[in-house]
């Protein structure tokens, strides 16, 4: 069935609402390959932003079907598909979910996260409930689609903070004056401008312009990430939507999986996320925050010259607000994690040899967490990767007796040829800085390398870190 043998737009919104319990519960019996439940998704959120301040950023789709075009490429690999995308520099890919009238499945996202740690992964679907964001954080869904005129504001209040709360990233689609206004003001990641009109069905891509026009004064006073999306049929209908004021990418799905619009090979330099880490002093801590550095971990170790116990880590969520802080933990057991979740909400924790016990009891509570594993020649990381799934993401540091903060490095060139995600530790400092953030590292971590004597962190040193991470980005 096709979208114009239902009356308007609305009818058909209606039909897959009315069929969502019983997709819903379907869903809930689903099992991906690989469960990304405990996978930090704000990291993904971070890279979202970094990506858009690069360049005007276009999200490629996964759509085998729609009900206005029926089928659009149901032949198609979704993995080279992927590939095309990922080699052209698109690094935002939106993927169906919806099985009847786009062909789609969860499993497609679990499958592209497999392949490609890396991509950031969109499930575009008519979301209305907390079960399907939850469906879409474990199988490997980076972010989600809310639809302002499928759902009350109520509701996408809710689901948002929900999805915020797993990590996950939110579009909210608009399509007239009045959702783009309320969209403005909500937490959302990135709002959406749907070319298409709802009641007619018809698509016209000046819409975005119009609507665009009618609001400048407070896109103005926005730093929203704004996107346009249906419509886009050529290379003249991109170049045209690029040079609306205020648009920062677009999301294209039909062209693409028809090959209308052509791919030229591009490659995106990312500049890694910024950890620092160690502090056990308010006042250094407060000065990191003011220079806004990505995230502070704070260790908590008895045998650690810069462990903090939890009073430290209660103020600096309670009293003072952060909402950075990592956890850096040795061995935690159950009642640790425990007494961290009662204090307030990490993005995710760091931890050095996690048990068994412990580390079944996150992945079951599913609790964000990244493990730490030292490397110093190439037979460490083929140990690791032995046992591990693709889908993991890994804190590498110096393979040393010593938990952090060693002042020492491994050999970068062992990880030049790793394809998954990692963060990158160990003796990095300003002299080496540069070099670290040329790696494939997700995110650079430092220690004391921000140190003027062991376990005392110094202000300058600080100060020139961010001013060399800031001149990186500023270069790319």
């Amino acid at each position: 069935m096709k979208v114009y043998d239902f009356p308007n737009g609305h009818s058909f919104l209606k039909a897959m609402k009315d069929a969502l319990p019983h997709r819903t519960q379907l869903e809930n019996s689903l099992t991906p390959e690989y469960d990304f439940s405990c996978t930090p998704g704000v990291l993904a959120r971070k890279r979202l932003s970094n990506l858009f301040k690069l360049d005007f950023q276009i999200i490629g789709e996964i759509k085998k079907s729609s009900p206005s075009e029926g089928s659009i490429n149901q032949n198609i690999s979704i993995l080279d598909q992927v590939a095309r995308y990922l080699s052209s520099g698109i690094n935002i890919i939106s993927v169906l979910t919806e099985p009847e009238y786009f062909s789609g499945s969860l499993h497609f996202i679990n499958e592209i996260k497999l392949k490609y740690p890396k991509a950031l992964i969109l499930r575009k679907d008519f979301i209305n409930h907390k079960d399907q964001i939850i469906k879409a954080k474990e199988f490997g869904a980076d972010g989600i689609l809310l639809i302002s005129h499928f759902i009350s504001k109520e509701k996408i209040s809710e689901l948002m903070e929900f999805a915020h709360s797993l990590g996950l990233f939110v579009l909210l689609e608009t399509s007239s004056l009045e959702e783009l206004g309320h969209a403005l003001d909500t937490d959302a990641d990135i709002v959406g401008i749907n070319n298409r009109d709802l009641k007619s069905l018809d698509i016209d891509i000046r819409k975005t312009k119009e609507l665009t026009t009618q609001i400048q004064s407070k896109l103005n006073m926005s730093e929203k990430i704004l996107i346009t999306e249906s419509g886009i049929k050529s290379q003249s209908d991109l170049e045209y939507l690029k040079s609306v004021n205020g648009i920062n990418g677009a999301l294209i799905g039909t062209a693409l999986m028809k090959g209308h619009l052509n791919l030229e090979k591009k490659e995106v330099q990312e500049t890694p996320l910024l950890k620092l880490c160690g502090f056990n002093n308010h006042d250094e801590l407060k000065f990191a925050k003011k220079l806004n550095v990505t995230f502070l971990g704070l260790v908590h170790y008895s045998q650690s010259v810069r462990h903090v116990d939890l009073s430290f880590f209660e103020e600096a969520i309670i009293k003072y607000k952060f909402d950075n802080i990592i956890p850096v933990l040795v061995n935690p057991s159950i009642d640790l994690i425990n007494r961290f979740q009662k204090i307030g909400h990490f993005p995710f924790y760091q931890i050095h040899k996690i048990s068994k016990e412990t580390k079944e009891y996150m992945k079951t509570s599913k609790i964000s967490f990244i493990e730490s594993r030292g490397i110093s020649q190439d037979q460490d990381l083929k140990e690791i990767l032995k046992e591990t799934s693709p889908g993991q993401i890994f804190h590498f540091d110096y393979k040393s007796s010593q938990i952090g903060g060693t002042g020492k490095s491994f050999s970068w060139k062992l990880l030049q040829d790793f394809k998954g995600r990692f963060h990158l530790a160990g003796g990095i400092n300003k002299d080496n800085f540069k070099q670290a953030l040329n790696t494939n590292a997700e995110l650079v971590d430092l220690s004391s390398g921000i140190e003027k004597q062991r376990g005392l962190k110094s202000q300058k040193l600080i100060s020139e870190i961010k001013e060399i991470y800031d001149n990186h980005r500023n270069q790319l």
